[in-house]
């Protein structure tokens, strides 16, 4: 067979040969992006096990950092609108200081000239300045001659070479609570009740309604970057945790159900905590540590609102029985340790985030009582000396300091609350 007998014969299948090879590579590409697609998965998957937890810690403080940023900006924009269309000055908006309410700090600070970042970072006690008083009188009140007021505190003026002349001040209420005072400064004539008109009827609606969209972003006050070390203040604290919170994973049909179980214990404590005036300091894992200014007026109140988280708690834990129907659920509790006393607020620097939160004895307790408690029960536990602070509202009985070796380093007796007494 000569050569051009031999390409004569095989040229029918060189279209079929080159087809095959074709396929051949294709098939092997794909192989080969399988198998890598796999190993890089592998590879992600290890790194997203290890650092998950950091990483939604990150991602949620972001997104709350954004949405409390985003509303902030949406204030400052309202407030510039308001000097603009009174012809006034400056503008500011005054909120309560959440972790010591007996304190007010700048929510929004506009002034026309002069200004100084920092000063918005500094809190004022109530009782020393003028939109301390509207918080206090919860009464609109005009100013229109500063330099004669008893009650103006020109401590600001000072620090930024400014001349505060005329003030009006507008309470903002929402639930019978003074939540913003609004301030407008030196209008060319004198402030007249038809101003104090005009603000009501245009702005106060929209102003509340903006102001608890802004505090009702958990972690609202690090967008403010408050500056103040060490402040030491009185307080309810509550730690709290969920003991066996590994069944709920192990029930549920992926990670992703029972992040939103979670999330949905989250959402009850939140709601709870921010009805009866309390901050959520920090949550860790499934813990959470939340604290509430108190006073003998509404202390009862506020036991009553931390029963009502174990109560609904419970309810709560019904219902994700029914829907996985796994007894293992049966087996998750809620812990809550209360202590009440002194406390200090720090403002801690990480590089980069300035973040509050609450230090000393009495958080310590709080936690060591929460994660030393029973882990077969819904529990509420309280030390001796917080006890004796508000013996005559709260029902109680005794609990056994066995094996709650950290807990009693710190306290020789402690409670628990089984309700709020009815006189």
């Amino acid at each position: 067979m000569n050569l051009s007998n031999l390409i004569n014969d095989i040229n029918p299948y060189v279209g079929v040969i080159g087809s095959v090879i074709t396929i051949a590579l294709l098939i092997g590409s794909i192989c080969k992006f399988v198998f890598n697609h796999v190993k890089i998965k592998k590879e992600f998957d290890k790194i997203n096990n290890k650092y998950s937890n950091l990483i939604k810690k990150i991602d949620l403080y972001g997104k709350e950092f954004y949405c409390s940023f985003s509303k902030k900006s949406e204030i400052d924009k309202k407030v510039e609108t308001m000097i603009e269309e009174l012809d006034v000055q400056g503008g500011s908006i005054y909120i309560k200081y959440p972790y010591d309410k007996s304190w007010h700090i700048f929510l929004s600070q506009i002034t026309k000239g002069k200004s100084d970042s920092n000063l918005s970072k500094i809190p004022f006690r109530l009782s020393s300045t003028s939109a301390g008083q509207c918080f206090l009188s919860k009464a609109p009140q005009i100013t229109n001659d500063a330099s004669h007021s008893r009650t103006f505190n020109n401590a600001a003026d000072k620090k930024i070479g400014f001349h505060t002349k005329r003030l009006l001040e507008y309470p903002i209420i929402h639930n019978n609570e003074v939540i913003a005072v609004l301030q407008l400064i030196n209008k060319e004539n004198d402030f007249t009740n038809d101003d104090l008109n005009y603000v009501k009827a245009t702005y106060e609606d929209e102003l509340k309604q903006m102001i608890l969209d802004f505090i009702n972003v958990p972690n609202y006050i690090d967008t403010l970057d408050i500056h103040r070390d060490i402040l030491n203040t009185n307080r309810i604290i509550v730690a709290m945790d969920i003991s066996s919170s590994q069944n709920i994973f192990k029930c549920s049909e992926s990670n992703i159900t029972a992040i939103m179980i979670i999330k949905e214990y989250y959402n009850l404590v939140s709601r709870i905590t921010r009805e009866h005036g309390g901050y959520i300091d920090n949550y860790l894992g499934d813990g959470v540590l939340i604290s509430f200014n108190y006073s003998n007026d509404n202390i009862k109140e506020i036991i009553k609102s931390i029963i009502a988280i174990k109560t609904e708690f419970d309810k709560l834990k019904e219902t994700w029985v029914k829907s996985f129907n796994e007894k293992d659920i049966e087996d998750v509790f809620i812990r809550l340790g209360v202590t009440i006393g002194e406390v200090k607020v720090v403002s801690i620097d990480s590089g980069y985030q300035n973040k509050m939160t609450i230090m000393g004895k009495n958080v310590n307790l709080a936690f060591n009582m929460c994660n030393e408690l029973l882990r077969t029960k819904s529990i509420i536990a309280i030390d001796h000396a917080s006890y004796n602070k508000i013996s005559s509202v709260i029902s109680v009985k005794s609990v056994e300091l066995k094996d709650m070796k950290k807990t009693e380093k710190l306290t020789n007796e402690i409670f628990e609350i089984t309700n709020v007494s009815i006189n």
